[in-house]
């Protein structure tokens, strides 16, 4: 990456580097801009599984006032407890309601939420998808606070891994989307500036311009991630196109034109 690192700063101090960019082929310039797309993923990845490595430990007292105190009993696939119900649990965003005498409507008033039934177990996302599991398909056990922090206590090391596996794959599969969407994007944006590099006689061909867009977003690219842990995010939209269209257009118009051969 260092390389890599040189040749970022070395085009971007010039607006004549569309000279050089121009003579490498698609696959190294496509290359080029995917080994910054991989970079971003391999340092959030990181990232969050070093938070991962730093909440795990202490989950456990994180947890202590979030757990409601009850008790649950799973037998034959059917539910029991030792509380009065229903119990109620959570706010007006999220609701845990254990009810073993209730229905699937008592999350209708809530826009998320967990139910706990006497044969099964209900769970609303915000987007009003409902999911419902059978209890037949849960081990028998008693669950109570205790319970399940002492588990959470005598399990980090479990936790912590299948936190990171999970960390990978959900970095992985969202680096192919975004892959797949900002090389699509590319491609319309290259065939613009192709239509440009017409107007101001400079005869480069579609694969030329896709190449000096890729490389062109580069930067935008790079402040696109920093500025996902900003709330300015139009403005950082506003800042990547111009970038775009200024390194783009600047190192097309700095290409030495060409006379069109009838």
């Amino acid at each position: 990456m260092i390389v890599t690192f040189r040749e970022t700063l070395a085009s971007l101090q010039d607006l004549k580097y569309g000279q050089t960019i121009i003579k490498k082929t698609v696959g190294q310039a496509l290359w080029y801009w995917t080994k910054y797309l991989l970079l971003i993923t391999a340092l959030g990845v990181t990232l969050a599984i070093a938070a991962l490595a730093y909440y795990v430990p202490q989950l456990p007292k994180l947890l202590q006032d979030q757990i409601p105190n009850l008790d649950l009993t799973i037998k034959d696939g059917q539910a029991s407890t030792t509380v009065q119900q229903p119990f109620y649990a959570g706010d007006d965003k999220f609701i845990f309601i254990l009810d073993t005498a209730g229905k699937l409507e008592d999350l209708d008033k809530y826009p998320a939420g967990v139910l706990i039934l006497e044969d099964k177990v209900v769970a609303k996302k915000d987007s009003g998808d409902i999911r419902v599991y059978p209890l037949k398909d849960f081990p028998d056990g008693s669950f109570t606070k205790a319970v399940v922090l002492d588990w959470i206590k005598n399990n980090q090391l479990t936790i912590l891994g299948l936190g990171a596996v999970t960390v990978v794959f959900l970095g992985l599969f969202i680096t192919g989307l975004t892959w797949i969407w900002k090389v699509s994007g590319l491609v319309i944006f290259a065939l613009l500036v192709w239509v440009a590099s017409r107007l101001i006689k400079r005869t480069v061909s579609i694969a030329d311009s896709l190449k000096l867009v890729l490389y062109a977003s580069v930067l935008p690219t790079l402040i696109g991630a920093v500025s996902v842990l900003s709330p300015s995010s139009q403005i950082s939209s506003i800042i990547q196109l111009g970038l775009l269209l200024l390194y783009s257009l600047g190192w097309l118009w700095y290409l030495p034109a060409k006379k069109v051969i009838k």
